[in-house]
């Protein structure tokens, strides 16, 4: 494994080369070239050698082990999942986990880790660090499981227990969901949290507005209050206003979004890090799936339902062949918000702890085989259709 060398003022990359002391060095990494992108490494003679985790069983006792993953919330989660066991499983050494700054809270308050801190924080020589960044991408194996292909590079071996729990702000949530349903506000009946969509991977994993417009009514019609969340600041839409919908788009801070889950009811949300936190919170959540089927992303899960439709021409893992534009694909159309909110009804009458996590899912008439869902104009115009 290459060792990556940072040294602050005399390190730089531009145009995928790697400069030190002015002599260029190719990097074919571009996540390393991420990495030093984000600069604020003080140490003038930092290294990092990151290892393969196999090799942790040479690890002189006592080591302290840095864990890189940055990315999103989704991601900084799941990784968390996969080091605690693999902390199980080397109980002689210790854990620290550097990740996004927004995100360094949840995870303070761990017993298996020594340590919790933003990427920007890690300084000297490390000789033992693994680093997370995109390895199931890399690999190719997060199309069979995403948790297991963490699982697998860093154990060699299944995960028993998915389940996460947080510490520090998340645990003050939950202790105290008052928080929540004060920055909720006025409530008609129970709250139901409607993910407004996911910004990863240019929009495949969502549902086009209007099924959000349309479970916002459904619930509204069923005495529920809508909450719309999103990272992003959205306004209302006519329809999510004669909805009565809570927006709490791009006003929430990770402390805040932990109590807001905390006092929903319940949470219904594509496959993003929302999904997952409310997982890690233990909250009932409805998780809708499009180009990617629920256990690459949800194995184990204890406190989720997800619905996928299994369309003849899935997964596509975000390549759809079906010449849909983004929140337009025939999977997402074909979990119908309607199914969503039986759903949701049904979870008012069985609370978690679930032991099937996949809902039952039937495919919509217009659905049999061959799928053929039809394409608004304007999309169909963007597609040159």
């Amino acid at each position: 494994m290459p060792t990556i060398v940072l040294k602050r003022s005399l390190t730089f990359a531009d145009d995928g080369f790697l400069y030190r002391r002015g002599v260029p060095r190719v990097v074919s990494d571009s996540d390393y070239l991420r990495l030093l992108a984000m600069g604020d490494f003080a140490d003038p003679e930092q290294e990092l050698n990151a290892v393969p985790p196999a090799y942790l069983k040479r690890a002189p006792v006592g080591t302290v082990i840095p864990v890189i993953r940055t990315g999103g919330l989704g991601d900084a989660l799941m990784a968390a999942v996969a080091i605690r066991e693999t902390a199980r499983r080397y109980p002689l050494l210790r854990f620290a986990y550097f990740t996004g700054a927004d995100f360094v809270p949840l995870f303070k308050g761990h017993p298996w880790l020594v340590r919790v801190d933003e990427l920007g924080n890690l300084r000297g020589r490390h000789h033992w660090v693994i680093d997370l960044r995109g390895y199931s991408e890399r690999d190719g194996r997060e199309r069979q499981e995403r948790i297991g292909c963490y699982m697998r590079h860093l154990l060699a071996g299944d995960v028993q227990d998915a389940n996460l729990r947080l510490h520090g702000i998340a645990n003050q949530a939950l202790a105290n969901r008052d928080r929540g349903r004060s920055l909720i506000g006025a409530y008609r009946g129970p709250a139901l949290g409607i993910v407004n969509g996911s910004h990863s991977q240019g929009g495949y994993r969502n549902w086009p507005m209007r099924y959000v417009e349309r479970l916002a009514g459904l619930a509204h019609d069923r005495g529920w209050t809508p909450v719309i969340l999103d990272d992003k600041h959205y306004a209302l839409t006519p329809k999510l206003d004669a909805a009565k919908a809570v927006n709490l788009t791009g006003r929430l801070t990770m402390a805040n979004l932990c109590a807001v889950l905390a006092a929903l009811d319940v949470t219904v949300s594509p496959d993003t890090g929302t999904f997952h936190l409310a997982e890690a919170l233990g909250r009932p959540t409805v998780g809708y799936f499009t180009t990617v089927p629920p256990e690459v992303r949800s194995h184990g899960y204890a406190h989720a339902r997800t619905l996928y439709a299994r369309l003849p021409c899935s997964p596509c893992y975000h390549a759809p062949t079906c010449g849909a534009m983004a929140y337009e694909t025939e999977c997402a159309q074909a979990v119908t918000p309607e199914r969503v909110m039986a759903e949701v009804d049904w979870m008012q009458e069985n609370p978690p702890p679930y032991k099937d996590s996949r809902a039952p899912m039937e495919l919509p008439r217009e659905a049999a085989t061959p799928v053929h869902f039809r394409i608004p104009e304007r999309q169909a115009a963007m597609a040159g259709g």
